[in-house]
């Protein structure tokens, strides 16, 4: 199955709402709408989360990320400090438009 990390990335009451509604997420119709209880799928989002392996971690930078790299992301983004730098990344990377998005 490939849900290796599936658990990191996606929290269980967001998966179980976009196995419910995909088109909340999607708006383009890419997903068909398949009709059930809310019960059920929480059960499904369940059963993918309990199959769901941890991310590799050989995945992972074997160094840490350094302040001068966070320093030059944040000004080819344009802002200064760690908290509007990571605000600005996910902006830029569209991961504001996530529905848990808050910032």
């Amino acid at each position: 199955m490939l849900i290796e990390g599936l658990a990191g990335r996606l929290p269980a009451a967001y998966l179980s709402d976009f196995i419910k509604n995909p088109a909340g997420r999607y708006l383009d119709d890419r997903h068909p709408l398949m009709p059930m209880t809310a019960e059920s799928a929480r059960g499904i989002a369940a059963y993918l989360l309990l199959w769901s392996k941890p991310s590799i971690a050989a995945d992972l930078p074997a160094d840490p990320i350094t302040a001068d790299e966070i320093e030059q992301i944040a000004r080819r983004l344009g802002v200064t400090g760690l908290e509007a730098a990571a605000k600005a990344l996910l902006r830029d990377k569209g991961c504001s438009s996530l529905p848990f998005w808050t910032g």
